[in-house]
């Protein structure tokens, strides 16, 4: 992978993030809202379910993401993104099928305040 992302302090192997987007400054819908998805394989971790939970039972969990790119070669930082008062809005479980050799996926789509950005070169 070339990529590491965080939910506050705590390390999350993802297989995707969906692309990061603002608005273009014109829409004052509140709304409209910021999305991106985080993709990963079901594991022993319940990290996403359990943050989704607290938003179902109507608790505010603001949390920061942080994704960060990776130089390939070394592995070294090439670009921050921080994502500010990140919280769920939609938890997807596996799809289950006996007929397939398919990795059991989890997606966790969050929504966010705004983005920030840093770059390490």
């Amino acid at each position: 992978m070339h990529f590491r992302v965080f939910v506050g302090a705590e390390e999350v192997d993802l297989v995707s993030v969906s692309p990061l987007h603002l608005p273009d400054g014109e829409n004052t819908d509140p709304e409209i809202r910021q999305t991106v998805t985080l993709r990963r394989g079901v594991g022993s971790s319940r990290l996403f379910y359990d943050w989704n939970q607290s938003r179902v039972a109507g608790k505010q969990d603001h949390r920061a993401v942080t994704i960060v790119l990776l130089d390939g070669a070394d592995g070294r930082p090439v670009n921050i993104w921080q994502l500010v008062n990140a919280r769920p809005v939609r938890w997807s479980g596996p799809g289950l099928d006996a007929m397939t050799d398919g990795i059991a996926m989890e997606e966790l789509e969050i929504a966010y305040d705004n983005i920030g950005w840093r770059s390490r070169l």
